[in-house]
């Protein structure tokens, strides 16, 4: 803002100065000590909530004013009269401040209970507040009026159960929560985000560790250097990093990024008392989950990972309410190397918290990494497919016998595995007919092979050297391939037959890929299985059945037969009888 003044005798003088104009202001209602706090303010960075009985809470305009936090809802206990303080800080980092006196509170009971799980049985324990009566609904249409029942449920499932408690007035409340018996099949596959810790492939490889951080930044950097939005900004816990700041170190306890990996090019690093590893999940309770994960120990270097029911304010419940924990010390059960841990937990609520802590004893000696962070959900594999699921329709590959075309050029069978296959086949009178094998034509990946190995014909050959008369596919040059897409069902596991005969030293590798590709930069790296079939090592120069499985993770995926790079008229291999099963077919 700029204030201009102007004298009788002409004079001008001016002065400015910056401002963050605010307004703060709060109205209350109440039902019984139950209070709503409904937010007037407008112009606030940040709000602190005092309720005047020794609960804070803190809200930041990241939050949005959506956010619970900014028009919270507090429940006393106690009836006596509490001042609540509203203190909002501006953009220019100004505080105002604003009281308000909460009485006439008319104290109610506050329903709560814990429970444990026993198989079919389960011990329920009420730790409600002010109650004088209890009233509980299992979910299975039974019911108790004791303090603390047992109950004994006739089947696996998750039971919505309802505690209703009275106090003396005769003003009652209510919770409900889901309380899971047996094994719980799990509707989504949990997920760690940014579990490999290379995700962010911008200029700053170290926006990795911000998936892992308790504040993260809003943005992350590109492959030109600009900030983007960060898809790791879901989350915010500044009571924790607070209560880090106030009882162990005020620097900064984000993870590092660190070069020492297990897979190329970053992982966390934990080289500090204060640094931690932070990332809640969504989970459903009562699933069983795995976490898996690869730790380095440096010297006496020591990792606690706890997975907690839920985001926390502090760590004074660590060991106390953990859900698992895992520990790894350096000399203990790590060599200073990287190696592979796992562990179980049971989901409690819907929220999971991977939270991972380095010992008393953190130094540039005792370092610990840790990479490659995954959650196993019975039911999915570790990508998080389905698995088990019941196929509808069968899978099928197009002429796998190589004998379906019975024209007078019996070599028109190889075109069912060419990646460009021609649009006409031979018939028996040797006129040309529409071809079966026109359902796909994948010229991009028939100009990599030209640019990136050969200009001659990519198609397989058609042979008299079959297991099954008259015909099979040969590969006998670098760049002859195999190639068929075909349809599946997402999570459905399938296995794939064929008979193989390697000549000489000739070598054949069979991927299975989750579509078409353009090119073969993928084939290892992506692959959904891969078979690999030698000369001299499992193949002694006859047809040999082979087999091997796949999970689809996309409704096609593609048989993908490529030679060894010394394929030669010394080192032919020859496939045949190619199939695929389909559970329930």
């Amino acid at each position: 803002m700029t204030l201009t003044t102007k004298s009788s005798d002409g004079l001008v003088a001016e002065d400015s100065s910056d401002v963050a104009p605010i307004f703060v202001d709060f109205n209350i209602s109440k039902i019984d000590s139950e209070v709503t706090f409904e937010n007037l303010t407008s112009g606030a960075k940040s709000l602190v909530w005092d309720f005047g009985d020794g609960e804070t809470l803190e809200w930041d305009a990241e939050d949005s004013e959506e956010d619970p936090k900014f028009n919270p809802v507090h429940t006393y206990k106690t009836a006596e009269t509490f001042k609540a303080t509203l203190t909002a800080t501006t953009f220019l980092g100004v505080q105002v401040s604003i009281s308000k006196n909460i009485e006439g509170l008319v104290l109610s009971t506050i329903p709560d209970f814990t429970f444990a799980v026993s198989g079919f049985n389960v011990q329920f324990t009420d730790a409600s507040i002010l109650a004088v009566s209890h009233s509980w609904d299992f979910g299975d249409g039974n019911t108790s009026t004791e303090v603390n029942p047992m109950h004994m449920y006739a089947g696996e499932g998750t039971y919505e159960v309802t505690l209703t408690t009275t106090n003396d007035a005769g003003v009652s409340k209510t919770i409900t929560q889901s309380v899971p018996i047996g094994g719980i099949e799990a509707t989504f596959a949990a997920k760690i985000l940014n579990g490999s810790i290379d995700e962010i492939t911008g200029t700053d490889l170290n926006d990795n560790a911000d998936a892992f951080d308790m504040t993260p930044n809003s943005t992350v950097k590109d492959a030109s250097g600009s900030n983007v939005p960060s898809p790791f900004a879901g989350w915010k816990n500044s009571t924790l990093n607070t209560w880090i700041e106030d009882n162990i170190s005020t620097s900064n306890e984000a993870p590092g990024g660190s070069s020492t990996a297990h897979s190329a090019p970053r992982a966390l690093k934990l080289h500090e008392i204060q640094r931690r590893a932070y990332q809640p999940f969504a989970v459903e309770v009562g699933v069983e989950y795995t976490v898996k994960l690869w730790v380095r120990a440096e010297g006496a270097g020591e990792l606690s990972v706890y997975i907690m029911d839920n985001e926390i304010p502090d760590e004074t419940t660590l060991e106390s309410g953990n859900l698992s924990k895992l520990v790894v010390t350096g000399g203990v059960n790590n060599s200073d190397s990287f190696e592979e841990y796992s562990f179980t937990f049971v989901a409690t609520s819907t929220t999971a918290l991977f939270y991972g802590k380095p010992g008393d004893n953190a130094s540039g000696d005792n370092e610990v990494w840790i990479d490659d962070i995954s959650i196993v959900t019975p039911g999915f594999d570790e990508s998080g497919n389905p698995t088990g699921v019941t196929a509808t329709v069968e899978a099928k590959i197009l002429n796998g016998s190589i004998d379906e075309i019975t024209g007078t050029d019996l070599n028109d069978n190889a075109d069912a595995f060419d990646m460009t296959p021609n649009s006409t086949v031979k018939d028996a009178s040797g006129s040309d007919v529409p071809s079966p094998f026109a359902g796909w034509k994948n010229s991009t990946l028939n100009t990599w092979i030209e640019d990136n190995i050969s200009t001659s014909n990519e198609a397989p050959g058609g042979s008299s050297t079959a297991h099954s008369a008259p015909r099979a596919l040969k590969l006998h040059e670098i760049q002859r391939r195999a190639y068929q897409p075909f349809a599946v069902e997402v999570g459905v596991e399938y296995t794939v037959k064929l008979w193989v005969r390697a000549e000489g030293a000739g070598e054949l590798s069979v991927y299975i890929m989750d579509n078409e590709i353009p090119d073969e930069t993928t084939l290892e790296s992506s692959n959904l299985s891969k078979l690999v079939v030698t000369g001299g090592v499992n193949n002694s120069d006859s047809f040999e059945e082979y087999s091997f499985t796949f999970v689809a993770t996309s409704t096609t995926a593609l048989f993908y037969g490529k030679p060894g790079a010394n394929a030669s008229g010394d080192n032919e291999v020859w496939i045949d009888d190619i199939s695929i099963e389909t559970p329930g077919f």
